[in-house]
This record gives C-alpha cells, structure tokens and sequence, in this order.
C-alpha cells in the first residue's frame, strides 16, 4: 500500500450468538512502512 491514511473496515458473521458483525479502525502507514507487512486488529460489534 501507499503511505498515508486509511480506515479499514470488516463484516462477517458469528454463528455463535447467529449475529452479523462489523467494525472499522483508522490506519496511518508511513514512508518507511509502506513495504512491510503490518497486523492490524479491528474490534468488532454486533
């Protein structure tokens, strides 16, 4: 990816409470950053 500002943001589903879920978290990647491999968690809701 490019550096700069990005928001990234999931949906799903979890059969345990048979729910749609979904949620988002803002990212910023760096110059130095924009060829590495980075692990971002997103908290979700149902």
């Amino acid at each position: 990816m490019n550096k700069g500002d990005y928001y990234l943001y999931g949906i799903g589903y979890d059969p345990a409470p048979a729910a749609i879920v979904s949620g988002g978290t803002s990212v910023s990647i760096k110059w130095a950053d924009r060829k590495k491999t980075t692990t971002v968690d997103i908290a979700i809701t149902e």
